[in-house]
């Protein structure tokens, strides 16, 4: 199902912000269908494999993605294999150090990390 203009300009938004993340990721790709509207692939570091495709439903959605995967690459960069939703006061300051760059640009959906 195609996005309205409205929600299709606020899922936009989220991209700018968060598109050069996703440039400099090898394993991540954001990609506009005709038939579905905007595709996040998730794709397998060492097979190339798409291992995940989520179809952009909304810009808050989107956003919520952008954090788990941001704050999943923290927890990794620290050693930890635990979920993102179980951060520790340590952790959880690492990761909120990492969004905050992206967070400020999309001050509406800061709800979204606390």
């Amino acid at each position: 199902m195609m996005l309205k203009a409205e929600k299709k300009e606020a899922v936009e938004k989220v991209g700018k912000v968060f598109e050069e993340y996703i440039k400099a990721s090898p394993y991540m790709e954001l990609l506009w269908s005709d038939k579905l509207g905007y595709v996040l692939m998730l794709i397998h570091r060492e097979t190339s494999e798409i291992m995940e495709s989520r179809v952009i439903t909304n810009a808050e959605s989107f956003c919520r993605s952008m954090i788990n995967e941001i704050s999943q690459n923290v927890l990794e960069v620290m050693g930890k294999d635990h979920d993102a939703c179980e951060l520790s006061p340590l952790e959880h300051t690492e990761v909120e150090k990492e969004l905050k760059p992206y967070m400020d640009q999309l001050p509406e959906y800061a709800y979204l990390f606390e």
